[in-house]
């Protein structure tokens, strides 16, 4: 059987192969593919299927065998509050974070703010997000000013934002948006903490940018 043939109607993004394991004891392979999207309202979550080959390369039923319905989902909101942000750029990333929070209140979400320039200031944690102050908690936000620490940054929240002690669920998917227009002043530190975010904490990192790249 040709093992393209076995992906799921929904799993035609998977990148199948993409992760691959080989039980020596039983010859059985297991091939996995981890960017199937699903699109909930004003973000895109990503999961994966996984297909076990046995010996005689007979293929299993996909694992899971459906697209599951958007996730519940922890994201938290990382603000490039630096000085190299013009004010108007700032307010829009306010904007950007009122609007996304309001489309997404219907599902199981709860949201972290948190700013950064060359120092923190958490604006609320999980455990401090409740429907009826989280809006004027955005909108009493002020800029900070000062260096570009991205990279300290996304490990602060990774370390100090994504644990239970603060809300932070263990069965949800987790999502970080990091928001900056400003040109980091720990670029080389950056890959450390990406990597840092990605497989310790297995969430998605998101990076918008303006006039500079953290790539």
């Amino acid at each position: 059987m040709n093992v393209f043939n076995a992906v799921p109607d929904f799993a035609v993004n998977a990148s199948l192969g993409l992760t691959m394991t080989n039980d020596p004891s039983t010859q059985n392979t297991l091939a996995c593919g981890p960017t199937i999207p699903k699109d909930c309202k004003s973000i895109t979550m990503f999961s994966g299927v996984c297909l076990q080959i046995d010996r005689s390369n007979r293929i299993s039923n996909p694992m899971p065998s459906s697209n599951k319905e958007c996730r519940s989902a922890d994201i938290a909101f990382l603000l490039d509050g630096s000085g190299s942000v013009a004010s108007q750029d700032f307010q829009k990333m306010k904007t950007f974070v009122k609007d996304l929070v309001g489309s997404l209140l219907p599902l199981d979400t709860k949201f972290a703010v948190v700013q950064f320039s060359s120092h923190f200031q958490v604006h609320f944690y999980f455990n401090e997000f409740f429907p009826s102050s989280w809006e004027a908690k955005v909108d009493d936000i002020m800029q900070l000013t000062g260096g570009t620490r991205t990279a300290r940054a996304i490990k602060y929240v990774v370390e100090n934002i994504f644990i239970p002690e603060q809300g932070s669920r263990s069965n949800v998917k987790k999502v970080l948006i990091v928001i900056t227009d400003g040109e980091s002043h720990d670029r080389g530190q950056l890959p450390y903490a990406v990597d840092l975010a990605e497989k310790k904490t297995l969430f998605d990192l998101l990076l918008e940018w303006g006039a500079h790249s953290l790539k």
